[in-house]
């Protein structure tokens, strides 16, 4: 661990013992706010098969969700979902295999991740929004998810 990470975890260690004697309510808080809320945003340039893609765009509760279509009216469809801290465009050695076996695919950055708006995330937010793109553009038949978006994904299909 770098010098500078060493000193960021001693300095949260302090805080949240500081903060946990003086509420513990409040330190719960203020964890679960910081463990919602991701440190990067991937917004590298988009490969070129996202550039190619149809770019969608809509309000989900208080968000801007961007994304991505290949292959409207494929014979299935297919969703894929990021883990934490990343972004769709980390699956786009995906995409075009799923074309050729005539999938309609879909990848959306979730909420404070990649290009959609937002500050933070927590799996119920990320579940509604799976729900939501199932009602809005599915049914969806299958699913490539990772980390954060599996677990997501997990509570969607309960």
């Amino acid at each position: 661990m770098k010098l500078i990470q060493k000193f960021a975890v001693g300095y949260l260690r302090a805080k949240f013992k500081l903060l946990s004697s003086l509420s513990k309510k409040r330190a719960a808080e203020k964890a679960f706010e910081l463990f919602c809320t991701p440190k990067y945003r991937n917004t590298k340039p988009l490969p070129q098969v996202f550039e190619d893609a149809e770019k969608i765009h809509f309000k989900f509760e208080q968000y801007t969700i961007r994304g991505y279509r290949w292959n409207k009216g494929g014979n299935r469809k297919a969703l894929i979902l990021h883990g934490f801290e990343s972004s769709a465009i980390n699956f786009d050695k995906y995409i075009k295999p799923l074309v050729k076996k005539d999938y309609e695919v879909m990848a959306f950055d979730a909420p404070a991740h990649g290009r959609s708006s937002g500050k933070q995330i927590t799996a119920l937010i990320y579940r509604a929004l799976i729900k939501y793109l199932n009602d809005q553009y599915g049914p969806i038949q299958s699913y490539i998810a990772h980390s954060f978006g599996g677990l997501a994904l997990s509570f969607a299909l309960a």
